[in-house]
Protein backbone atom coordinates (compact mmCIF):
# COMPACT_ATOMS: atom_id res chain seq x y z
CA UNK A 1 0.00 0.00 0.00
CA UNK A 2 1.27 3.69 -1.20
CA UNK A 3 0.51 6.23 1.29
CA UNK A 4 1.02 10.44 1.21
CA UNK A 5 2.64 12.29 4.58
CA UNK A 6 1.52 16.18 4.38
CA UNK A 7 3.79 18.91 5.41
CA UNK A 8 2.52 21.41 7.52
CA UNK A 9 3.42 25.12 8.87
CA UNK A 10 2.72 26.63 12.13
CA UNK A 11 0.83 30.25 11.30
CA UNK A 12 1.01 31.18 14.45
CA UNK A 13 2.50 29.95 17.53
CA UNK A 14 1.94 31.20 21.26
CA UNK A 15 3.61 29.57 24.34
CA UNK A 16 1.31 30.06 27.00
CA UNK A 17 3.09 28.50 29.92
CA UNK A 18 5.75 25.60 31.45
CA UNK A 19 3.74 22.18 32.06
CA UNK A 20 4.39 19.96 35.06
CA UNK A 21 5.34 17.49 32.64
CA UNK A 22 8.13 19.81 31.12
CA UNK A 23 6.18 20.04 28.24
CA UNK A 24 4.38 23.52 27.44
CA UNK A 25 1.09 24.81 26.65
CA UNK A 26 0.93 25.82 23.29
CA UNK A 27 -1.55 27.37 21.26
CA UNK A 28 -1.32 27.25 17.44
CA UNK A 29 -2.77 27.78 13.54
CA UNK A 30 -1.52 25.19 11.72
CA UNK A 31 -2.03 24.55 8.03
CA UNK A 32 -1.28 21.26 5.72
CA UNK A 33 0.74 21.76 2.82
CA UNK A 34 1.31 19.90 -0.76
CA UNK A 35 5.11 19.26 0.41
CA UNK A 36 5.13 15.40 0.58
CA UNK A 37 6.46 12.23 1.74
CA UNK A 38 5.74 8.93 0.18
CA UNK A 39 5.24 6.06 2.40
CA UNK A 40 5.37 2.75 1.23
CA UNK A 41 3.23 -0.22 3.37
CA UNK A 42 3.96 -4.43 3.00
CA UNK A 43 3.81 -6.81 4.95
CA UNK A 44 6.81 -8.25 6.92
CA UNK A 45 9.15 -8.05 9.04
CA UNK A 46 8.86 -4.62 10.92
CA UNK A 47 12.20 -3.61 8.33
CA UNK A 48 12.31 0.44 7.75
CA UNK A 49 14.14 2.54 4.87
CA UNK A 50 14.31 5.42 3.44
CA UNK A 51 15.96 7.17 0.62
CA UNK A 52 17.84 9.09 3.58
CA UNK A 53 20.68 6.67 4.94
CA UNK A 54 20.61 9.14 8.41
CA UNK A 55 17.10 8.51 9.28
CA UNK A 56 16.16 6.22 12.22
CA UNK A 57 15.66 2.33 10.69
CA UNK A 58 15.71 0.75 14.09
CA UNK A 59 12.21 0.63 15.62
CA UNK A 60 13.06 4.67 16.71
CA UNK A 61 11.11 6.07 13.81
CA UNK A 62 8.35 7.63 14.34
CA UNK A 63 6.51 5.39 11.23
CA UNK A 64 7.76 2.15 12.97
CA UNK A 65 6.35 3.63 16.18
CA UNK A 66 2.67 4.75 15.12
CA UNK A 67 2.54 1.64 13.46
CA UNK A 68 2.84 -0.56 16.53
CA UNK A 69 0.61 1.88 18.42
CA UNK A 70 -1.93 1.08 15.68
CA UNK A 71 -1.44 -2.64 16.13
CA UNK A 72 -1.50 -2.52 20.25
CA UNK A 73 -4.79 0.10 20.43
CA UNK A 74 -6.92 -2.04 18.07
CA UNK A 75 -5.56 -5.59 18.20
CA UNK A 76 -5.45 -5.26 14.12
CA UNK A 77 -3.05 -5.34 11.79
CA UNK A 78 0.19 -7.34 10.63
CA UNK A 79 3.83 -6.53 11.31
CA UNK A 80 4.83 -3.99 8.07
CA UNK A 81 7.75 -3.15 6.49
CA UNK A 82 8.14 0.93 5.85
CA UNK A 83 9.90 2.62 2.83
CA UNK A 84 9.74 6.30 3.01
CA UNK A 85 10.87 8.45 0.13
CA UNK A 86 11.09 11.27 1.91
CA UNK A 87 11.30 14.70 0.30
CA UNK A 88 9.87 17.11 3.53
CA UNK A 89 13.32 18.56 5.14
CA UNK A 90 14.51 16.92 7.87
CA UNK A 91 14.89 19.10 11.19
CA UNK A 92 12.90 21.87 9.54
CA UNK A 93 9.65 22.22 12.26
CA UNK A 94 7.28 20.95 9.29
CA UNK A 95 5.95 17.78 11.34
CA UNK A 96 8.17 15.29 8.53
CA UNK A 97 8.35 12.41 11.50
CA UNK A 98 5.10 13.31 12.89
CA UNK A 99 3.41 13.38 9.46
CA UNK A 100 5.05 9.92 7.97
CA UNK A 101 3.43 8.47 11.40
CA UNK A 102 0.00 9.82 10.87
CA UNK A 103 0.19 8.82 7.25
CA UNK A 104 1.14 5.35 8.53
CA UNK A 105 -2.19 5.34 11.02
CA UNK A 106 -4.61 6.80 8.23
CA UNK A 107 -3.43 3.73 6.23
CA UNK A 108 -3.40 1.18 8.72
CA UNK A 109 -6.92 1.87 9.18
CA UNK A 110 -7.90 1.78 5.80
CA UNK A 111 -6.32 -1.34 5.23
CA UNK A 112 -7.55 -3.44 8.32
CA UNK A 113 -11.13 -1.98 7.95
CA UNK A 114 -11.17 -0.89 11.94
CA UNK A 115 -13.08 2.32 10.78
CA UNK A 116 -11.40 4.07 13.14
CA UNK A 117 -12.47 8.28 12.97
CA UNK A 118 -9.82 11.14 12.50
CA UNK A 119 -10.25 11.90 15.92
CA UNK A 120 -9.70 8.16 17.20
CA UNK A 121 -6.62 7.71 15.09
CA UNK A 122 -5.44 11.13 16.28
CA UNK A 123 -6.08 9.54 19.95
CA UNK A 124 -3.64 6.98 19.20
CA UNK A 125 -1.08 9.45 17.35
CA UNK A 126 -0.60 11.18 20.73
CA UNK A 127 1.39 8.09 22.08
CA UNK A 128 3.87 8.72 19.34
CA UNK A 129 4.21 12.18 19.04
CA UNK A 130 3.28 15.99 19.91
CA UNK A 131 2.45 16.99 16.04
CA UNK A 132 0.72 13.61 15.34
CA UNK A 133 -2.43 14.43 16.10
CA UNK A 134 -2.81 17.53 13.65
CA UNK A 135 -0.78 15.27 10.82
CA UNK A 136 -3.78 12.92 11.37
CA UNK A 137 -6.48 15.39 11.19
CA UNK A 138 -4.98 17.79 8.41
CA UNK A 139 -6.04 20.67 6.52
CA UNK A 140 -6.34 24.23 8.48
CA UNK A 141 -6.77 23.92 12.68
CA UNK A 142 -6.26 25.45 15.78
CA UNK A 143 -3.89 22.85 17.93
CA UNK A 144 -3.89 23.25 21.45
CA UNK A 145 -2.43 22.26 24.43
CA UNK A 146 0.87 19.78 24.08
CA UNK A 147 -0.80 19.39 20.51
CA UNK A 148 -3.34 17.12 21.71
CA UNK A 149 -6.68 19.25 20.90
CA UNK A 150 -7.16 19.76 17.40
CA UNK A 151 -10.22 21.98 16.40
CA UNK A 152 -10.62 21.96 12.72
CA UNK A 153 -11.03 25.78 10.86
CA UNK A 154 -11.86 27.85 8.11
CA UNK A 155 -9.21 26.38 5.51
CA UNK A 156 -6.41 29.71 4.08
CA UNK A 157 -7.87 30.95 1.11
CA UNK A 158 -5.59 29.71 -2.43
CA UNK A 159 -1.99 31.35 -2.01
CA UNK A 160 1.54 30.48 -2.47
CA UNK A 161 4.22 29.61 0.26
CA UNK A 162 7.64 29.75 -0.18
CA UNK A 163 9.70 27.07 2.23
CA UNK A 164 13.47 28.36 3.09
CA UNK A 165 15.44 25.90 4.87
CA UNK A 166 18.97 26.80 5.97
CA UNK A 167 21.68 24.30 5.34
CA UNK A 168 21.94 23.07 9.11
CA UNK A 169 19.32 21.24 11.05
CA UNK A 170 17.46 23.03 14.08
CA UNK A 171 16.17 20.97 17.15
CA UNK A 172 12.24 21.12 16.85
CA UNK A 173 12.08 20.95 20.82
Amino acid sequence: METTAYAKLNLSLDILRRRDDGYHDLQMVMVSIDLTDTLTLTPGEGAMSTNLSFLPADGNNLAQKAASAFRTATGQGEVLDIHIDKHIPVCAGMAGGSSDAAAVLRAMNERYHTGLSPLELAKIGEQVGSDVPYCVVGGTALVEGRGERVTPISPLPPCYIVVCKPPFPISTP
